[in-house]
């Protein structure tokens, strides 16, 4: 990490990403910012999260205001499928060991917003 040089770290703690290597990062002076989302929310959260932390907030905002409009358009067509018809859904997040996203979690809400069923689901 030191080789390189960064000036920003940004991160994941879902993958790879430990908070050791994160405070390992803020030893060295490097401004961090590390983020977990489990649902969309917290995604358009920490995009603006990050605007802030870049002195950027504005583009920020309005790519989460695009956002917001696209997911708008998907959950009208969505809302209020009958079971039928709504897509049942396996989210696989990792191969070996396969790995599946159950309730809870980012592919869970992205999957119920753009109406399918999380065959994963608790």
């Amino acid at each position: 990490m030191s080789a390189s040089n960064p000036d920003d770290l940004f991160s994941s703690l879902l993958r790879g990403m430990t908070l050791s290597r994160l405070k390992r990062a803020v030893r060295l002076g490097i401004k961090s910012l590390a983020l977990s989302p489990k649902s969309l929310d917290d995604m358009l959260s920490g995009i603006t999260l990050a605007g802030e932390a870049t002195d950027c907030r504005d583009a920020a905002l309005k790519v989460v205001a695009d956002l917001l409009g696209r997911i708008a358009a998907v959950t009208a067509k969505t809302k209020g499928l009958p079971a039928e018809r709504q897509v049942r859904t396996l989210y696989v997040n990792w191969y070996d060991p396969v790995k599946a996203s159950g309730s809870g979690t980012f592919a869970d809400d992205l999957v119920r917003k753009a109406g399918g069923v999380n065959v994963a689901a608790d």
